[in-house]
C-alpha cells in the first residue's frame, strides 16, 4: 500500500534538510545565492535610476491600458522630477517599491536558472546514494522534455496572471502557486536518467498535492533567518527525494 501524501512530504522535507546542509552542497548553494545577489546589486547600483524610470513608465502605461478597458481616462504619470511635491513623493515611493520587487525577482530567477541548468545534477547524484537500486541509464526524448518544460512554465505564467487579477485571495493563491512551482519545475531534472517519459508524467499527475504541500513547507521554512542562503540546495534535494522514493512503485 502506498504512503499517504503527508508521509512522502514529511520524509522528503527532512531528507532535503539533511542533504541540503551537506558541507559541499551548502557551500555551493551559499555561493549561488551570494553571487546572484551581488551581481544584481551591482547592476541596480550603477543603473538604478534608469531602471526606476523604465519601471515607472511601464507602470504608467499598464495603468493607462487597464483603466482604458473600463472607460476611465487615466492621465497622471509618475515622474520623480515632477515639480509637484506630492507627485514626486508618490513617484519615489512607487519607484523604490517597483525597483525592490524587480531586484528580488531578478535574484530569484537567476538562482532558479543556475539551479536548473547546473546545480540540480550535483544534488541528484548526492541524493542517489540513498537509492542504489534505481537505474540511472534511462533515456528520454529531448523534444518531449523541452515540451514538458515549456508547458509547465506557460501554465505557471497563465495561472500567476489569474492570481494577480483576483482581489483579496489572489496573493494567497499566488503564494501557493509559486510554492508548488518551486518543486514542480525541478521534477524533470530530478528524474533525469531515472525514468522514461510515461513514468515522469505519471509521477507528476500523482504528486500535485504532494508537490504543493512540500513547496509550502519549504517556503515557510525559508522565513527562518539565514535559511534562504541555503534554500537552493534544500529545495533541490527535497524535490529529488520526493520522486526518487516513489520510482520503484511507479515502474511496477
Amino acid at each position: 500500500m502506498s504512503n499517504p501524501p503527508p508521509a512522502y512530504v514529511g520524509r522528503s522535507f527532512l531528507l532535503g534538510l539533511r542533504d541540503g546542509f551537506n558541507p559541499l552542497l551548502a557551500l555551493i548553494s551559499l555561493c549561488i545565492t551570494v553571487f546572484s545577489s551581488v551581481l544584481w546589486l551591482f547592476i541596480f547600483v550603477f543603473w538604478g535610476h534608469e531602471i526606476m524610470q523604465a519601471l515607472l513608465q511601464g507602470s504608467a502605461w499598464l495603468a493607462h491600458t487597464v483603466m482604458g478597458w473600463f472607460g476611465v481616462n487615466y492621465t497622471l504619470t509618475p515622474d520623480i522630477a515632477d515639480p509637484r511635491w506630492w507627485v514626486r513623493l508618490g513617484s519615489w515611493m512607487l519607484g523604490w517599491a517597483l525597483t525592490s520587487l524587480c531586484y528580488t525577482l531578478a535574484v530569484l530567477l537567476t538562482i532558479r536558472l543556475v539551479v536548473e541548468l547546473f546545480f540540480i545534477r550535483l544534488v541528484q547524484q548526492h541524493c542517489l546514494k540513498r537509492y542504489p537500486h534505481l537505474r540511472t541509464d534511462v533515456k528520454r526524448s529531448l523534444p518531449s522534455v523541452i515540451l514538458t518544460i515549456i508547458r509547465g512554465w506557460s501554465l505557471f505564467l497563465l495561472l500567476a496572471l489569474v492570481c494577480l487579477a483576483l482581489p483579496v485571495i489572489g496573493g494567497a493563491l499566488l503564494f501557493v502557486l509559486v510554492s508548488y512551482f518551486n518543486v514542480r519545475s525541478l521534477a524533470n531534472d530530478a528524474m533525469d536518467g531515472l525514468a522514461d517519459e510515461p513514468t515522469v508524467r505519471q509521477l507528476l499527475r500523482r504528486n500535485r498535492l504532494r508537490m504543493t504541500g512540500l513547496g509550502i513547507l519549504l517556503s515557510l521554512f525559508a522565513l527562518v533567518p539565514l535559511i534562504g542562503l541555503f534554500l537552493p540546495a534544500i529545495i533541490a534535494a527535497a524535490s529529488c527525494h520526493l520522486f526518487m522514493q516513489q520510482l520503484p512503485a511507479a515502474e511496477t
